[in-house]
């Protein structure tokens, strides 16, 4: 099964975290840059754990937790359009926050189930247009079912957009984004308990 496949807020979050906490391990436990991170690389076991695949275009780092923005110079194929870094269109050269990109577009279609088609708008820029009337109605996907924390899911929306930031020094580390989804559960969590009472 595919991420692109579920449409679940209570499973969304969790299996975000889940991902972030892969990436982080490969940044800074293997010194491992991805290069294709995209929901057509996600794949979920039949227990919703996302596994992370297709490392064709990954790179080591010469000492494992090297500085995130070591770059990697890359060949121009890297990547499928949409989740490519705008660094690395610029540079040729890709890091860790390549990766902190390519995530941040995962979790906006994740949510939104926006298709990016030739000549339309990027999904950043349709998510950023949507929220301009301040309603996530606008953006959620209408396949998502059941009750969810709006704020949660602000929080989730914040956190793709800062992640998918044009410049790499705005966008937040794997374990920054491993702590801010932890949030994200919780406020979930909470949520759901206080149906419960």
């Amino acid at each position: 099964m595919k991420l692109d496949n579920l449409f679940v807020i209570r499973v969304t979050v969790p299996t975000a975290l889940c991902l972030s906490v892969g990436l982080e391990y490969l940044h800074t436990g293997c010194g491992i840059t991805h290069g294709d991170v995209k929901t057509n690389n996600i794949l979920l076991g039949a227990d919703l754990e996302p596994k992370i695949s297709d490392f064709g275009l990954s790179k080591f780092s010469k000492s494992i937790g090297a500085s995130p923005q070591t770059p990697h110079r890359v060949t121009p194929d890297v990547g499928t359009q949409v989740y490519i870094d705008p660094e690395y269109q610029r540079t040729l050269k890709f890091t860790y926050k390549s990766d902190v990109y390519s995530f941040g577009i995962v979790l906006l279609k994740t949510l939104t189930a926006h298709s990016s088609t030739q000549g339309g708008p990027h999904i950043v820029e349709h998510v950023l247009s949507k929220l301009q009337g301040g309603n996530l109605d606008n953006i959620v996907d209408q396949r998502l079912h059941g009750p969810y924390s709006t704020k949660s899911v602000w929080r989730f929306v914040d956190l793709a957009l800062r992640c998918s930031a044009p410049s790499s020094s705005q966008r937040p580390t794997m374990a920054e984004v491993t702590m801010q989804l932890n949030e994200c559960v919780d406020l979930e969590i909470s949520h759901e308990m206080e149906g419960y009472y």
